[in-house]
């Protein structure tokens, strides 16, 4: 129900600054509160009750291309059994079949769908949802009942929005058609998602008669979508019927793709270890692509961490367009890349592609979906500009009409950037996941579900506020402890404990009516009080006021500023006092010391940041997120009025921070660390830290049917099972390498160390050593990956030292740390062509040329390894380390072991590319020797031999002749 009306009645501008931007996030959080309102409302109300209804067109509607679906007649309605929910998957219609079903869920707070089917007669749209009430006020007049939580205060609201109206307005015509009713009432209940959680209620009666023209009108204009989406399934499934594969298999390829296909039958998860070179990509998507022609899914989201590895998808796609594929996708481009401006500005005021974007985009999209199947960047760019919409949020609504979404993982599982009109609450679908280069996924993941507050951006902001209204803003001091508790009282922390109290009142008196348009009265009831008391404690009574109100009201916008900033205030004391508490308890994350790594133990903390660690994830911030809600509903109300550009984009900034901070907080447990942490230039850091990011993983993927996990570094794959999914039963291959072992030279540099304790200007200058006998051995061009920049520089140096004692003219070239776009094409530039002399590009593992870049044949012939890549040490390492050690497991392994030594593999990995490649390994450190280290090579290095630097440029000539 409410993606029908959100989708057929938005209208406007794109507007960042103000408005409703914070209102469709709080229906997805709101469930405690519609709970909560629900049970104070007497054994009358009747909460959540399923609503579906039938809208029948005739064939010759369906079929006329010219048809103005706002203005046929002829519409009729079916009503439907209460069990036709939005729950549940329908089998889908297979090829041939004389009718096909689909489903579009709804995200929101409730269970909802809008279901087309097609026949050879009659075209149905079948309209679902679920109302939050219904009651019946006196024996004659039935009221539905629409719970909305938003964040900004709603005594501010004048009228019911929109869009929200409209939502209830269905409810109601379903129900009073059903019922045989006259008349209906709605009643609109707002619910502040701050501390003080005020409600307010509009009311309105309608006629029947009036519903119904109404609600026919709505969704005759969504005729023409579903007319577009059936016929465009049953192209889509006749041409997967007879699709084939588009090359002969490769050795092993033809395993995968079975072993995909099955895992997908089976509704199970499937990790791939699949070593370069055995098409892992077109592999997975294609037998993906045949699921969905036998009717086991009905939508692919391709997924992956880099670009590169979305334009290999987007390549696959089109290999199979080729051969008679018609499936529509769409390629997922982040806002700050496509976005037409300089600087991204989401406003009306500075985007002319914002202005009035909600009235052309739908047919925007309509007619770009009708005309193109591959919905490329340049594609989505070029039908922007044609219609001056906003080719991000196009995107967005155009992946709603396609059979495939290539896209970044954030819009899978980040709680922030997901997309919710496939992943919203209480959202399901037919999906298949294939998560590409899944070895990123653990990191990302913990970022992903993760957040962090910094005490001085409160106080900036703080400062500003203070300053507010007044000619010139003053230079005011932060404030104090002492003086940010006058007149202020929260709750105790206890009370908070368990999450956010609703506080209601039961009196429903101060009855008043608002005019909306020229013949609609609601009328509303304040459930609490709106205290508009007087400032004088801020700001001088001779300043003259600067006060930019866009409802021109600036005396309450003035009131809101302030006390904005007495809610900032109250969040400031808070970190304060957690930052005095650390400071007396001088707790730092601390290990042994310099020990054995052979022995699971990581080296001292050398960076010595103090920090305080909370274990318990609930206790350790208490009564903060009361605080955050208030402040939050306050920034709302505030940006909302604001006409100071300035002041509203560092308002939205900390807006957006404490937004995300409060989701993650929504969700800590066992599986989460809060810690605090006084960072470099007295910045006081609040983190709330996902440690074991499995089980939020596991609820997003549990969204789908079937998801497949593939990388070329995979290993161990019991470490990556472990962290990627909480089911125990999920399966895992190890594709068969298709390349000549004996292409490959793989040596073990073992009288050098890259260990803190051993690095001085004598090892480093072996390592260079090492690195200029390998270029005499061969010359041609090298990749040199250090753990980090500052080793990765003082090797570099004494390379070139090195060369200019010894007359050699090798050219060194170096990774620099944040290189542009164009710095980046010049580094790899070097390697299109090979050097006579020798080339060796310094880079650090796990960077930018660490993983994702191709260079074949002679445009790399080796790659030598310095140190295992583990990760510097620092607080949340060993948190990491520590929270396994307390499970029972090898906190090392899973902390710095594991991610240190897949940096490793994704660097070896740049050498061998194709069959006709052929190059050198060197690991440079005396632990790769080490069985704890080499159990974790892959199979195609199984047999590595052991070198020192006087016998490397033996290995190594003896290797390139035999393969002359």
């Amino acid at each position: 129900m409410r993606n029908l009306v959100e989708f057929i009645l938005r209208a406007g501008d794109i507007d960042n600054r103000r408005g409703a931007f914070g209102e469709k996030d709080a229906m997805q959080e709101g469930s405690r509160i519609h709970r909560k309102i629900q049970g104070q409302m007497g054994s009358c109300y009747q909460a959540e009750v399923p609503l579906s209804v039938e809208i029948t067109w005739p064939e010759a509607l369906f079929c006329c291309a010219d048809d103005d679906p706002q203005t046929e007649d002829g519409a009729s309605r079916r009503e439907t059994a209460d069990e036709a929910q939005a729950d549940g998957r329908r089998t889908e219609g297979g090829p041939g079949d004389s009718s096909a079903e689909c489903r579009v869920n709804g995200d929101g707070d409730s269970e909802e769908a809008v279901t087309k089917r097609a026949f050879a007669k009659e075209l149905v749209l079948t309209v679902e949802g679920r109302a939050d009430g219904i009651f019946t006020e006196n024996p004659d007049m039935v009221y539905i009942d629409e719970i909305k939580g938003i964040y900004r205060d709603v005594m501010s609201l004048e009228r019911p929005l929109m869009l929200h109206l409209a939502q209830a307005k269905c409810y109601a015509y379903i129900y009073g058609s059903r019922k045989g009713l006259t008349q209906i009432g709605v009643q609109m209940t707002y619910c502040s998602l701050g501390t003080d959680e005020q409600i307010r209620r509009f009311r309105q009666i309608y006629a029947m008669d009036d519903l119904e023209d109404w609600f026919m009108k709505l969704v005759g204009q969504y005729r023409k979508w579903a007319k577009l989406q059936i016929e465009w399934r049953q192209i889509r499934q006749d041409s997967i019927h007879d699709l084939a594969f588009p090359y002969p298999w490769r050795p092993g390829q033809k395993d995968v793709a079975s072993s995909v296909y099955r895992t997908i039958v089976r509704g199970k998860k499937l990790f791939i270890q699949a070593p370069t070179g055995t098409g892992k990509t077109l592999s997975t998507i294609y037998p993906a692509v045949k699921a969905v022609g036998e009717g086991r899914a009905e939508r692919i989201f391709y997924a992956t961490a880099k670009t590169i590895t979305r334009t290999v998808a987007e390549e696959s796609f089109a290999i199979l367009r080729k051969n008679g594929l018609r499936m529509k996708t769409v390629t997922l481009t982040a806002k700050e890349k496509i976005c037409f401006l300089e600087e991204t500005a989401c406003n009306p005021e500075a985007c002319p592609y914002a202005k009035g974007h909600y009235d052309r985009v739908n047919d925007a999209v309509f007619e770009l979906t009708s005309e193109a199947e591959a919905l490329d960047r340049p594609t989505l760019e070029a039908q922007a500009k044609k219609w001056q919409v906003c080719p991000f949020e196009m995107g967005l609504d155009a992946a709603l009409w396609t059979d495939g979404v290539i896209c970044d993982y954030n819009y899978i599982f980040d709680p922030r950037a997901r997309l919710k009109r496939f992943f919203g609450e209480g959202v399901k679908g037919d999906y298949l996941f294939l998560i590409d280069e899944a070895h990123n996924l653990v990191e990302r993941g913990r970022e992903m579900f993760s957040a962090s507050l910094y005490m001085e951006e409160f106080l900036a902001l703080r400062k500003e506020f203070q300053g507010f209204g007044r000619t010139k803003r003053q230079n005011l001091p932060a404030c104090s402890e002492s003086d940010a508790q006058i007149g202020f009282h929260a709750q105790t922390e206890s009370e908070v404990q368990a999450g956010y109290n609703i506080q209601t009142r039961s009196d429903t008196q101060n009855e008043s009516n608002v005019q909306i348009g020229s013949d609609t009265q609601i009328g509303f009831g304040t459930e609490t009080e709106f205290d508009a008391r007087s400032e004088t404690e801020e700001g001088d009574a001779g300043d003259e006021p600067r006060i930019l109100s866009r409802h021109h009201r600036p005396g309450e916008l003035l009131r809101t500023a302030r006390a904005l900033s007495r809610a900032a205030k109250h969040c400031i004391v808070w970190l304060q006092k957690r930052q005095q508490e650390m400071e007396e308890s001088a707790v730092c994350v601390m290990t042994l010391g310099v020990q054995d790594q052979r022995q699971g133990q990581s080296p001292a903390f050398r960076s010595g940041s103090p920090a305080q660690i909370t274990e318990s994830a609930q206790g350790g911030i208490g009564s903060f997120p009361v605080y955050l809600l208030n402040l939050l509903g306050l920034m709302e109300s505030f940006m909302e009025d604001s006409l100071d550009a300035e002041l509203n984009e560092k308002t939205l900034n900390l807006y957006f921070q404490i937004r995300s901070f409060l989701e993650v907080c929504d969700h800590l447990d066992d599986n989460y660390v809060v810690y605090t942490e006084r960072l470099a230039k007295d910045h006081f850091l609040l983190r709330a830290y996902c440690v074991d990011i499995s089980e939020s993983l596991q609820e997003c993927l549990d969204k789908g049917v079937s998801t497949i996990f593939f990388s070329a570094t995979f290993l161990p794959i019991h470490y990556y099972k472990s962290l990627l999914s909480t089911e125990k039963d999920n399966y895992a291959i190890y594709a068969n390498p298709i390349f000549d072992p004996a292409r490959r030279l793989v040596l073990i540099g073992t009288d050098t160390s890259s260990r803190y304790r051993n690095r001085s200007e004598r090892e480093y200058r072996k390592m260079a050593e090492y690195i200029l006998e390998v270029l005499r051995a061969r010359r041609g061009n090298y990749m040199v990956f250090f753990s980090s920049y500052q080793m990765m520089d003082d090797v570099a140096d004494q390379l070139e030292w090195l060369c200019t004692e010894q007359g050699e003219t090798v050219e060194v070239a170096r990774q620099v740390s944040r290189m542009s776009e164009e710095e980046r094409e010049a580094f790899l530039e070097k390697f299109e062509h090979r050097h006579p002399q020798g080339l060796a590009g310094f880079c650090v593992m796990g960077g930018i040329f660490g993983e994702g870049i191709d260079l074949r044949e002679d445009r790399l012939i080796g790659a030598i390894i310095v140190g295992a890549g583990l990760p510097q040490i620092c607080t949340e390492r060993e948190l990491l380390k520590r929270f396994y050690d307390r499970r029972g497991e090898d906190g090392f392994f899973y902390a710095y072991l594991c991610p240190g030594m897949n940096r490793v593999l994704q660097s070896a990995g740049r050498v061998i590319r194709t069959e006709q490649d052929a190059g050198i390994i060197l690991l440079l450190d005396e632990r790769f020797a080490q069985t704890r280290y080499r159990d974790m090579f892959p199979r195609e290095w199984e047999h590595p031999e052991k070198c020192t630097l006087r016998t490397v440029r033996e290995k190594a000539e003896t290797f390139w002749e035999r393969l002359s």
